[in-house]
């Protein structure tokens, strides 16, 4: 390898980390300032999750989330003592309430922004790309519905 191609190479990976770290951070900073938020909250991990849990729908629910999240992780790690068999049904059951809270956070926050089905579809489906696009829009926070 050259050194051309060694810095092309090294500026393409930048400009990949810039888009899968850098952006969907903005947008959800964007997101915290047009809902009264501190833009700054965006930047810690699970506490932006809380925010835009509290943000779309209630913080009550996010508790719910990261306990499911947690018991369903136990119970993948106690797998081999417990018995597979029962263990993975199980932690499907749990990754089965935790998808219906997801769907169900992304129409709140959809609708949360003043937007329509549509929007929560594609929030569910490329959530990263549209956090972003509902952090750049031109749409306006009115409250969980």
């Amino acid at each position: 390898m050259n050194y051309a191609s060694g810095i092309l190479s090294m500026a393409f990976t930048i400009l990949i980390l810039i888009a899968c770290v850098v952006l969907p951070v903005i947008g959800n900073w964007k997101i915290f300032v047009k809902a009264g938020e501190p833009g700054w909250k965006a930047l810690i991990p699970i506490y932006y999750s809380y925010i835009l849990f509290k943000i779309a729908w209630n913080a009550a629910y996010f508790a719910i989330y990261t306990l499911l999240a947690v018991v369903a992780i136990g119970i993948i790690l106690t797998a081999p003592i417990i018995g597979s068999g029962l263990s993975m049904t199980l932690f499907f059951i749990l990754y089965g309430c935790l998808m219906v809270l997801r769907i169900i956070f992304c129409f709140k926050l959809a609708k949360a922004f003043d937007h329509g089905i549509f929007f929560a579809v594609a929030l569910i489906l490329l959530g990263p790309i549209f956090m972003i696009v509902l952090g750049f829009d031109s749409s306006e926070y009115e409250g969980p519905q």
